[in-house]
């Protein structure tokens, strides 16, 4: 079994639910520190990946799972989802309230964009900054 053990794993190489299985275990190995039970949840129209379940409080959290960046999409609008990505530069994993960033996002120039006009979605490194104030950073393990 050792030869399981000799090469990591590269994300990019990874396709579909593989990427989101792997984005699934990074978070919830950070999660689980602060006191999270962590589930992937297979059947997730309705835009949430998995759900972290607090141990003390009982509270939950449902989590976009996405890879590197922050993320906006009309379509998560009004459901209680948090986005979550690996900010692979601080190596810490990246946590926001979606509907709070998307309320910061329709105050801005992005906003006009006719990908977000078309889609109702939009992705990219301006995102990260808009949203650095509401970003819960927890480092990876």
């Amino acid at each position: 079994m050792e030869h399981l053990f000799k090469e990591r794993v590269n994300y990019n190489e990874l396709i579909g639910k593989e990427q989101e299985v792997y984005n699934f275990a990074k978070t919830a190995s950070v999660l689980v520190e602060y006191g999270f039970s962590c589930n992937l949840i297979t059947a997730d129209r309705h835009g949430a990946d998995m759900i972290a379940y607090h141990i003390e409080t009982g509270e939950t959290i449902s989590i976009q799972l996405k890879g590197s960046r922050a993320v906006i999409n009309k379509k998560y609008k009004g459901r209680n989802i948090w986005v979550s990505y690996t900010d692979r530069k601080t190596n810490e994993i990246c946590l926001y309230d979606h509907d709070l960033a998307m309320g910061i996002f329709e105050n801005g120039k992005s906003a006009l964009t006719e990908s977000w006009k078309l889609t109702g979605q939009y992705s990219g490194s301006s995102l990260h900054n808009q949203f650095n104030d509401i970003i819960t950073r927890l480092p990876l393990n």
